[in-house]
């Protein structure tokens, strides 16, 4: 959570990109902005652990965990790719996806801790 938390502050950050460059130029860009690297390796950080809660819930047997898991995971990478798709091509559209991928995953993940804390119930009958 408090990477998502570090992803999302640094990536409101408002940073111009150099107007018509290339694809090189536009990662040569990132690369040597720190802010920007930073987003990008938070990034990197969370589809891995993304992606390693997915094999662990899979291997589980777990369906309903595995389906959340599945669900963040997928929302992780809509988000991971709309990013590189923004570099790519400085559209605003692949800021809007990055934004749903990164909300969606945080509401997925959100929702699979608060099931994780959630005590079993020992209801008991009446007599």
């Amino acid at each position: 959570m408090e990477l998502a938390a570090v992803a999302l502050l640094v990536g409101v950050v408002h940073t111009r990109f150099p107007k018509g460059g290339s694809y090189a130029e536009s990662w040569r860009f990132v690369v040597t902005h720190p802010l920007l690297l930073l987003h990008v390796i938070v990034s990197i950080l969370i589809l891995t652990e993304a992606s390693l809660l997915q094999v662990r819930t899979l291997r589980s047997r777990n369906r309903s965990w595995a389906i959340l898991a599945f669900a963040g995971f997928a929302f992780t990478l809509v988000g991971f790719v709309s990013g590189e798709r923004f570099v790519a091509t400085q559209l605003h559209t692949a800021i809007s996806v990055m934004d749903i991928g990164f909300f969606g995953a945080l509401l997925t993940y959100s929702l699979c801790w608060r099931l994780s804390r959630r005590k079993p119930s020992t209801a008991t009958t009446g007599p």
